[in-house]
């Protein structure tokens, strides 16, 4: 019994180290990886799903991630950017509907059927969540507005999950 103990404990320690920050890649990932961004560095790994592998590091002094699945193929790049780095054309687009709001996030995404970037921007009590392609199309993903009692939460679904939950009563 006390074999079978020392079994269970060692297994569980071995999972638990495997499962920590410090995960390495298959070798193909880390191939591609280093062809893509050879000027990587701080390189942090981490399995997000249970065929994708993440890498955090910083490229050209800003904070990156990068995605691939298990043979190595390159799914999504995201890199934190200002607002000077948004593409002049998708600017355009977003100081048509934003103009006056403040911007809280701005990241730079990449994928091989999309370029363009995701946008946290907040006005008053109202902050947006929005995709612009870098050719200029604007998407809204999300509308948060905060409530002097309450915080409320608005997304595309939330207006029919209200109408639903009315009519049930």
């Amino acid at each position: 019994m006390k074999n079978l103990n020392k079994v269970i404990i060692s297994a569980f320690l071995v999972f638990t180290m495997v499962s920590c920050n410090g995960q390495s890649a298959p070798k193909e990932v880390q191939k591609t990886f280093s062809e893509k961004f050879a000027s990587a560095a701080d390189v942090k790994w981490e399995q997000e799903e249970p065929n994708e592998w993440e890498a955090e590091f910083m490229l050209n002094g800003k904070e990156a991630s990068a995605s691939f699945d298990l043979a190595g193929k390159w799914l999504e790049t995201e890199m934190v950017v200002t607002e000077k780095d948004i593409a002049a054309v998708a600017q355009k687009a977003i100081d048509a509907k934003f103009a006056g709001w403040e911007y809280e996030k701005v990241e730079s995404i990449e994928k091989p059927e999309f370029s363009g970037y995701e946008i946290e921007m907040e006005k008053s009590e109202t902050s947006v969540e929005l995709v612009v392609t870098s050719s200029g199309q604007l998407t809204i993903e999300k509308v948060t507005v905060e409530d002097e009692n309450d915080d409320k939460d608005k997304s595309k679904d939330d207006d029919q999950d209200e109408e639903d939950e009315d009519g049930g009563e």
